[in-house]
């Protein structure tokens, strides 16, 4: 077993499997993470860690991988890179490595502007590339239960995340950071683009966006109630689904679906999706992300979480911090 942090990745390989040369540009929190998970995947084989720090060496060393300090340093055969790096450099490592014929799982935001989710996007198409974009949230086994057991599109969305400032709140405000998570659940549960985008928000401590709430209306007549902040104690990611006869509130921390109207009862869900414990297993929304994009490179398929869901997303994101930082210039 593998220990990185507070994160244990069982040791589960199969030995039989091809094995995909990859490595992970970016080695701080989630690098770190993807790294200890490819090096145990039965499916890959983590080839490089590519990161300035010191740090990365000793996690290198670890999973018995080189380091290296520049992507220009990685060798050729390396099929397939997860990248971590920090959020404004997300269109330009993916770029590069895009353009080196690299496959690209990208964690969110893909960019910080259009313009370059749209270079991504050309990129990865013109090199006939696997571009994945890191909405791990798509691959929560709650998530995966509506998907299954539930008739989308529904009558509304109502998200919940909340949660302490993360390490990333001097770049991305709550938005880009953690909202957008949902803004994609919702685009995918509708399947459709916005007709209407109302938001609010507030700053706290400066001027990042510290508490949002935005409300979508799309055409088929879904409506959609969000509401994210980094500025709370406790850790909250919940969505209320309201269909023509159910309601289902899921807990996307725990991995719990709740039901009400004909039925109710609890519904479980396969594994605790929380990291109280410290684990990350196999069942964990990281791993099983991973794995679809492994999958993904390995088939020739076409990526779970395309480089388009991931501009949709980011654009709606933008036009919900733009209305909140225009509001906020007009009432100074």
């Amino acid at each position: 077993m593998i220990l990185i942090g507070q994160w244990k990745i069982p040791a589960v390989v199969n030995r039989s499997q091809p094995k995909i040369p990859v490595a992970v540009v970016g080695c701080g929190y989630f690098g770190a993470r993807h790294a200890a998970i490819y090096a145990e995947h039965p499916s890959a084989q983590l080839v490089a860690i590519v990161d300035p720090c010191t740090e990365a060496q000793n996690i290198a060393e670890i999973h018995g991988a080189a380091w290296f300090k520049d992507i220009d340093e990685l060798p050729s055969g390396v099929q397939a890179v997860s990248v971590a790096v920090p959020a404004q450099y997300h269109a330009e490592v993916g770029c590069r490595l895009l353009e080196r014929e690299h496959h690209v799982l990208l964690e969110k935001p893909m960019a910080l502007n259009l313009s370059d989710a749209d270079r991504l996007i050309g990129t990865a198409k013109r090199k006939g590339l696997v571009l994945q974009i890191g909405y791990v949230e798509r691959f929560n086994p709650a998530v995966a239960w509506v998907n299954r057991e539930v008739s989308l599109p529904p009558v509304s969305l109502e998200f919940v995340r909340l949660g302490p400032p993360s390490e990333r709140h001097s770049v991305l405000d709550v938005v880009l950071d953690s909202m957008i998570h949902d803004i994609d659940m919702a685009l995918h549960w509708t399947g459709e683009s916005p007709c209407a985008i109302r938001a609010d928000g507030s700053s706290v401590g400066g001027p990042i966006t510290g508490v949002v709430s935005a409300e979508i209306e799309f055409p088929g007549g879904t409506s959609v109630r969000l509401t994210a902040s980094q500025v709370s104690a406790e850790r909250v990611r919940k969505v209320t689904i309201m269909t023509k006869r159910t309601c289902y509130i899921v807990d996307l921390l725990h991995g719990t679906v709740r039901t009400s109207g004909d039925f109710q009862r609890d519904l479980p869900v396969i594994g605790n999706v929380s990291s109280v414990s410290g684990k990350e297993s196999v069942k964990s929304p990281l791993y099983r992300e991973i794995d679809a994009f492994l999958r993904a490179v390995s088939l020739g398929l076409a990526s779970p979480v395309s480089g388009a869901e991931g501009r949709a997303a980011l654009a709606v994101a933008i036009e919900i911090s733009t209305q909140i930082r225009s509001h906020a210039r007009s009432v100074s």
